[in-house]
């Protein structure tokens, strides 16, 4: 049996302000990330190349803690739900259901933008030919001349029709 296959500790709703405090500094750390990803968003000019190793690391480990959000920090918000609580208790497990659904929604937007970025990591970026990105970085800067506003999928190569070294 492996750690997944086990029951997870429920936690006792007096824990549910340590528990909240918890998913709140995960979430405050979630969407720093999420704005570093940001800059590495195909459609923004001048935006950040990353490597397929980053990607794929960025899915495997947000992939599993959005996961968790749902399994185990959802479930335990619906555990105290369910329970007869005081008002003073309720708000807080209310509380603590909400910033769980914020994170769940970052870690879902963070992996979402990291579908994005796949297609554009610098390994596929050196392997376009010269031509391909020519002919991109022309659109990008015709576009842009033309009020086209998003330069579309055209963004890593921030008009220059090179790709920013890293």
């Amino acid at each position: 049996m492996t750690d997944h296959d086990e029951e997870p500790t429920w936690r006792p709703v007096r824990d549910v302000g340590m528990m909240t405090t918890v998913v709140a500094e995960q979430l405050a750390h979630s969407k720093e990330m999420l704005e570093m990803f940001e800059q590495a968003r195909p459609d923004r000019p001048n935006a950040r190349v990353l490597d397929d190793h980053t990607v794929a690391e960025t899915r495997r480990v947000y992939g599993q803690m959005a996961a968790d959000y749902e399994e185990l920090f959802g479930e335990q918000g619906r555990r105290w739900q369910a329970l007869t609580l005081g008002k003073a208790t309720r708000r807080l497990v209310d509380a603590y259901v909400a910033v769980v659904d914020e994170h769940r929604q970052v870690l879902a937007d963070i992996l979402a933008l990291n579908e994005q970025i796949a297609e554009w990591t610098i390994e596929k970026v050196m392997a376009t030919g010269d031509a391909e990105l020519g002919l991109r970085s022309l659109a990008m800067t015709l576009g842009a001349q033309h009020g086209a506003g998003s330069p579309g999928p055209y963004g890593p190569f921030g008009g220059t029709g090179r790709a920013p070294r890293p």
